[in-house]
């Protein structure tokens, strides 16, 4: 059994204000330590459970946060980024047996987190055929395309709270509540003994995962917050710019969704 891992870092337990999610900025080697920490739990829980390999993509920022060294025997690291529409789940394929998330977070336009955001902290939301996305939705979905089901998620608390609302029995842990500009964390030890106990549990229920419901095609609209931003990608192919903060595009495919993401966000 064959797992795809994508770890991001604004959802990791104690993750409050953008310097501590950069490269070299203040906080920035504690949060990723504690990313590599909620990484290694999730990972050891899925190879002790019957795993045979977990792929885990760091899909934080540059890509360049997690170091090989750190991962159990089993795990494949793909650091950086490639140019795939699939963005965050750039590897995956069939092959895969299902899709764990760790460290997810709210998204643009969201309370619950001081850092949400999707995609790019340049938009206020996100919809697909009229409803606000997360980049935990982009993932789920552009693994359904490929028949791979989302068998775990953790971050903050709305984060979990959605992602179960939209498929029911998921599992996921909360690491934080979002309030304002703080977060209240929960009991970081916790964290990853409860990353571990849901993703066995996750496993051994695997056959009852469910696909989300898919659409033959997406309209993707994007709210931005600069107006030369909303009229400078107004300018991809087939966007329209509907005011001057919203662009619409008609996409027949979520790959179209991905790829145009990619070169507006």
């Amino acid at each position: 059994m064959k797992l795809y891992l994508s770890v991001d870092i604004e959802g990791i337990t104690g993750a409050q204000h953008w310097d501590e999610t950069e490269i070299g900025r203040p906080g920035y080697e504690r949060l990723r330590d504690r990313m590599a920490a909620e990484t290694v739990a999730v990972a050891a829980a899925a190879l002790a459970a019957g795993a045979t390999e977990v792929w885990v993509q760091d899909a934080h920022d540059t890509g360049r946060n997690l170091r090989p060294e750190e991962l159990p025997r089993g795990c494949r690291l793909v650091r950086g980024w490639s140019g795939d529409p699939r963005g965050m789940v750039q590897e995956l394929d069939p092959s895969f047996a299902g899709l764990l998330l760790v460290g997810w977070h709210s998204p643009a336009g969201g309370a619950g987190s001081p850092l949400a955001h999707t995609m790019s902290t340049r938009f206020t939301q996100v919809r697909l055929n009229g409803r606000p996305v997360s980049e935990l939705h982009l993932a789920v979905l552009a693994a359904a395309e490929l028949g791979v089901p989302l068998l775990l998620a953790s971050g903050d608390a709305a984060l979990c709270d959605e992602a179960r609302a939209w498929l029911p029995g998921l599992r996921t842990v909360p690491t934080q509540e979002g309030r304002g500009e703080s977060v209240v964390c929960a009991d970081a030890a916790r964290v990853l003994e409860d990353l571990a106990t849901a993703t066995r549990d996750a496993l051994d229920y695997r056959l009852e995962a469910i696909l989300p419901e898919m659409s033959s095609r997406y309209l993707l609209e994007m709210d931005h917050k600069e107006p030369a931003r909303a009229r400078r990608n107004a300018s991809y192919p087939g966007m329209e710019l509907v005011s001057p903060l919203t662009t619409r595009l008609d996409c027949p495919s979520l790959r179209e969704v991905g790829r145009a993401l990619l070169f507006t966000a």
